[in-house]
């Protein structure tokens, strides 16, 4: 892959004159989403406990970043727990990987539930359940 798309992918989070600065903003909004969606799917994620270690750090700067309704915040650790991702080629021999130990998981669902939370009250394109 070209470097050039290698970067666009990485810097697609940004926006350029937008209102990232703005907690209520459409950009702020799809910034919450695009978070939403990584966390998710970092449920599913089998890593070394090393890149554990690493994400819960992350974890804990997103959640500080949704408690100061901070987008540029939120979307740089977003970026950051992307990047720590399984990878595709294992070395031979190295550490097993594992799911997220049970204080991970908790991190992870009470994300799931902030990031929800706010799409839903920032009037984001996400569904709402109506209980029925």
């Amino acid at each position: 892959m070209p470097q050039w798309q290698l970067l666009v992918t990485l810097t697609s989070m940004s926006t350029s004159g937008g209102q990232l600065d703005n907690w209520d903003s459409v950009e702020a909004a799809e910034m919450r989403s695009e978070a939403l969606d990584v966390v998710m799917d970092t449920q599913q994620w089998e890593l070394t406990d090393a890149r554990w270690e690493a994400i819960d750090q992350i974890l804990m700067a997103m959640d500080a970043a949704l408690a100061a309704r901070d987008p540029k915040a939120l979307g740089e650790a977003t970026v950051e727990l992307e990047l720590q991702g399984p990878l595709r080629i294992i070395r031979i021999g190295s550490n097993q990987a594992v799911p997220a130990n049970q204080r991970i998981r908790d991190q992870l669902a009470d994300l799931v539930l902030k990031l929800g939370a706010t799409s839903i009250d920032g009037n984001n394109s996400g569904s709402k359940d109506t209980g029925r």
